[in-house]
């Protein structure tokens, strides 16, 4: 029988929002000693546990949408784009515990 394994992730993490993205949205854990090449690729049949876990906080709230929006229009009046990689939108400072448990 396989062993059962849990880990707990814990303190502030930042919600993050990528307009344009199929799994728009994301939970960002802070990392210092772990290198990034992005998110990794989910099949269509799929959804990401941050996806879940953004749209049980409401986020993005539609005052936080509407900010999102206006930043972009911003951008692209002055015929410029986000930069890539670069969440549109943040919720900061959001305190969870999430619980994983390996069965």
């Amino acid at each position: 029988m396989a062993e059962t394994k849990q880990f707990v992730l814990e303190g502030e993490m930042t919600l993050a929002y990528f307009i344009g993205e199929r799994d728009s949205k994301h939970v960002l854990i802070e990392d210092k000693d772990a290198a990034s090449d992005g998110p990794e690729t989910v099949p269509a049949s799929q959804r990401r546990l941050e996806s879940k876990i953004a749209d049980e906080l409401d986020f993005p709230n539609d005052a936080e949408f509407d900010e999102m929006h206006q930043k972009l229009d911003k951008l692209r009046k002055k015929g410029l784009r986000p930069v890539e990689g670069v969440p549109d939108g943040t919720r900061e400072g959001v305190k969870l515990r999430i619980t994983v448990e390996v069965l």
